[in-house]
Order: C-alpha cells, then structure tokens, then sequence
C-alpha cells in the first residue's frame, strides 16, 4: 500500500490521528506485511506511526515493528467481544 492508502485504511476503520500517529485502542488490529516469500503477521496493533513512507507499529505487548508502506498488503480489525478477551495458551486450566 501506498502511505495514502493505508492512511485512508486506517481512518476508514476508526483509528483516532494523534500526530503523524493512528492510534486503535478500541480493536484487535491485524497488518499484513509482505516479506521475501513469505506474509508477517503483526497482530495487536495499538499504534502506527508514519515517516516518508516508513511505518512503526507497536503492539500491546510493547513489541515494535518497522517496515516500509508498500510493504503491507492488508489491514484486519476485529472489534468483537471475543478480541478483547485475553487469551492464554490454555496451559493453567
């Protein structure tokens, strides 16, 4: 995507513009981001900032990712109950 795509993306499904920030505490934020041969996927984004065609995303599990614009192919919010719910591998029941 192109730095205006994905801005109109982002707005379009409710990310409040802090800045040259999009800021999506509302959601389960998904980016999907092309890599040599492969898809990455960066989910539980809170935060996506924009820089002459770079993007930084932070998650909630305060890890960060940088990538240029182009570079992702799709944006997946989910904005049900069950997104917000923390989820754990299952191993303490």
């Amino acid at each position: 995507m192109t730095t205006e795509t994905l801005t109109q993306v982002l707005t379009r499904l409710g990310a409040r513009k802090d800045g040259a920030s999009y800021l999506m505490p509302d959601a389960d934020v998904t980016l999907l981001v092309a890599l040599e041969g492969e898809t990455l996927s960066v989910s539980k984004v809170v935060r996506v900032d924009q820089d002459h065609g770079l993007i930084v995303a932070s998650t909630t599990r305060g890890e960060t990712y940088a990538f240029v614009a182009e570079a992702v192919l799709a944006v997946k919010v989910d904005r049900s109950q069950d997104a917000k719910r923390d989820r754990s591998a299952g191993f303490n029941r």
